[in-house]
C-alpha cells in the first residue's frame, strides 16, 4: 500500500500549512462539530425517508464524503510520512473496495452501491493515514460518543412530537418506528448509539458526560424495547456481556469491588429511565389517538354514513392486500413452526439469494423473487448481499474481514485487560454490534449506514502497529 500512501502524501501535504494556521482549540471544536453533523446526518436521513421524502443513496453519500474530507483537512498538522499498517487486514479492505468497483462494470449497479467500492478502497485509507495516531482517533471517538449522547436525547423528544407530524410512528403490528421508515431502522440507530455510549461508560473520565451517558442509554433501551427488534436486542445483550466481562476482569486484577458495583449500577439505572421513556412514549401516543378519535367523530348521520362506507372500502382494500400476501405467508410458516419462521423468513431469503450466486455478481435490477408480488430488495445479511451483488470472490474477501474482526474481538475479550487500550474496547464493542446486526440485516455502506460508519471509523485501532507504539511509550 506504499504507492497509495505516496499518492496521499503528494495530494495532502500542500494543505498542511493551511491547516496548521488554524489554532488547536478551534480545530478541536471544528472536529467535534463535524463528527456531530456526520453522526446526526444518519438520524436525519433515516427520518426524512421515513416521513415520505425520497432521497437517493448518492445524495446521502456525497454529503458524508464532504464531511469526511473536512475531517481529513482538520487532521493535517505536519507533512505526512508513510506508515505501517496491519498488512493482511488493509489489503483485504482495499481488495474488497476494488472488487465492488470492478464487478460494477460487469453488472449495472445503482450509483450508491457502486460508489461504495472506491470509498472503501481509496477514500477511507486516506482518513486512516491522517488519523492513524492514537491521540488523533481518540479525539474522534470522544467526539462520536458525545454526539451520540446528545443526538439520541434530542431524537427521543423529536419522536415524541413525531406523533403529530408523521403517520408512521407505529406500524400495524404495534412496533415502534420512531420517525424512521421501519422498526429495524430505528433499531440500527439505537444500536449504534448503544455501542458508543456503553464504551464511554466503560472508559469515560468526565463525570458530567457519564451522567448524560446513563440518561441517554436509558432512552435508547426504552425505544429499542418498543421496536421489538430482535436483531438489535440480541446485539445489545452481547455488548452488555462484553462490558461485564471487562468490568469483572478489572475488579479481579485491581481488587476494587466498589468500581465494579459502580459499573453495574450504570447498567441498572438506565433500566429505570427506559421504563420512564416507554411510559412517556405510550402516554403521548394514547393522548394523540384520543384526540384524533374525538376530532373524527361524525357530526351528523350523513357523516356517520360516509364514515361507514369509508370503513367498508378500507376493509375491502385490506382484504385484497391480504390476498396479495397470501403466497408470501405460505413461504413463512406460522410463528414457532420452524427456524425459518423464528427468523422471520430470513433462511428462505438467504436461500433465494444464494441460488443466484455466481462469480461476477448480479445487476441491481435483477429479480430476487420472494413471491411473484413481492420483490425482496435486501438480503438481510451483508455477506449474502455482497456475494449476490459482486460475486463469490468479493464475498470471500468480505468473509475474511469478518473472521479477522471476530478474532480481534476474542483477543480483546480474553487477554489481560492491561494489554488492551481504551481504543481496543471502542473497536471491539462496535465490531460486536456491527457483526451481529449485519448477520441479520443488510447494512453495507460506510457513509449512510450508521453501524458500518462507526465500524469504518474505528479501523485505525486494528490497523495500527501496537507493539511499536508501546515500545516508544515505554
Amino acid at each position: 500500500m506504499e504507492w497509495l500512501q505516496k499518492f496521499y502524501i503528494l495530494i495532502l501535504n500542500p494543505f498542511c500549512n493551511l491547516s496548521g494556521k488554524i489554532s488547536p482549540g478551534v480545530k478541536k471544536t471544528c472536529i467535534y462539530i463535524i463528527c456531530f453533523l456526520l453522526y446526526g446526518t444518519c438520524y436525519c436521513w433515516y427520518s426524512i425517508i421515513g416521513m415520505g421524502t425520497q432521497l437517493t443513496l448518492l445524495s446521502r453519500m456525497l454529503e458524508s464524503i464532504f464531511l469526511i474530507i473536512v475531517l481529513i483537512f482538520l487532521g493535517l498538522e505536519k507533512p505526512l510520512k508513510p506508515v505501517k499498517w496491519n498488512g493482511l487486514f488493509i489489503y483485504c479492505w482495499f481488495a474488497l473496495g476494488m472488487l465492488i468497483l470492478i464487478m460494477g462494470f460487469f453488472n449495472e449497479q445503482n450509483t450508491g452501491y457502486w460508489m461504495t467500492g472506491p470509498v472503501i478502497a481509496l477514500g477511507l485509507p486516506c482518513f486512516y493515514m491522517v488519523y492513524g495516531k492514537r491521540e488523533k482517533y481518540e479525539l474522534i471517538f470522544d467526539a462520536i460518543c458525545k454526539s451520540a449522547m446528545i443526538i439520541s436525547i434530542i431524537y427521543f423528544f423529536v419522536c415524541l412530537y413525531g406523533e403529530y407530524i408523521s403517520d408512521n410512528i407505529w406500524d400495524a403490528t404495534g412496533r415502534y418506528n420512531g420517525l424512521t421508515i421501519d422498526a429495524n431502522k430505528i433499531g440500527e440507530l439505537c444500536l449504534a448509539s448503544f455501542c458508543v455510549i456503553v464504551y464511554y461508560m466503560l472508559v469515560g473520565k468526565q463525570k458530567i458526560w457519564k451522567i448524560i451517558s446513563v440518561i441517554s442509554l436509558g432512552i435508547i433501551v426504552g425505544q429499542t424495547y418498543l421496536t421489538q427488534s430482535r436483531t438489535t436486542i440480541l446485539a445489545m445483550l452481547f455488548i452488555t456481556a462484553f462490558y461485564l466481562i471487562i468490568a469483572f476482569k478489572d475488579a479481579i486484577v485491581e481488587r476494587d469491588a466498589g468500581r465494579l458495583a459502580r459499573r453495574i449500577g450504570m447498567l441498572v439505572i438506565p433500566v429505570i429511565i427506559a421504563a420512564a421513556a416507554v411510559n412517556a412514549i405510550n402516554f403521548v401516543h394514547e393522548n394523540y389517538v384520543a384526540e384524533a378519535q374525538a376530532a373524527q367523530e361524525p357530526a351528523s348521520e350523513e357523516a356517520a354514513s360516509t364514515e361507514t362506507e369509508t370503513v367498508a372500502t378500507s376493509t375491502a382494500a385490506a382484504g385484497a392486500a391480504e390476498e396479495t400476501r397470501a403466497e408470501y405467508r405460505d413461504l413463512v410458516p406460522e410463528k414457532g413452526a420452524d427456524l425459518n419462521s423464528f427468523s422471520s423468513g430470513r433462511l428462505f431469503i438467504w436461500q433465494t439469494y444464494a441460488d443466484g450466486f455466481n462469480f461476477i455478481g448480479n445487476p441491481s435490477d435483477a429479480e430476487t423473487p420472494i413471491s411473484p408480488l413481492i420483490k425482496q430488495r435486501t438480503a438481510h445479511n451483508s455477506l449474502v448481499e455482497i456475494t449476490y451483488r459482486s460475486g463469490y470472490i468479493t464475498g470471500a474477501v468480505y468473509l475474511i474481514i469478518v473472521i479477522l474482526t471476530g478474532i480481534y474481538i476474542l483477543k480483546v475479550m480474553f487477554r489481560s485487560n492491561r494489554k488492551n487500550t481504551d481504543n481496543d474496547y471502542f473497536m471491539a464493542i462496535i465490531s460486536i454490534g456491527y457483526l451481529i446486526f449485519t448477520s441479520l440485516m443488510s447494512s453495507f455502506n460506510p457513509l449512510t449506514a450508521i453501524i458500518f460508519l462507526l465500524y469504518a471509523l474505528g479501523l485505525p485501532v486494528i490497523l495500527e502497529k501496537k507493539e511499536k507504539i508501546r515500545s516508544e511509550d515505554g
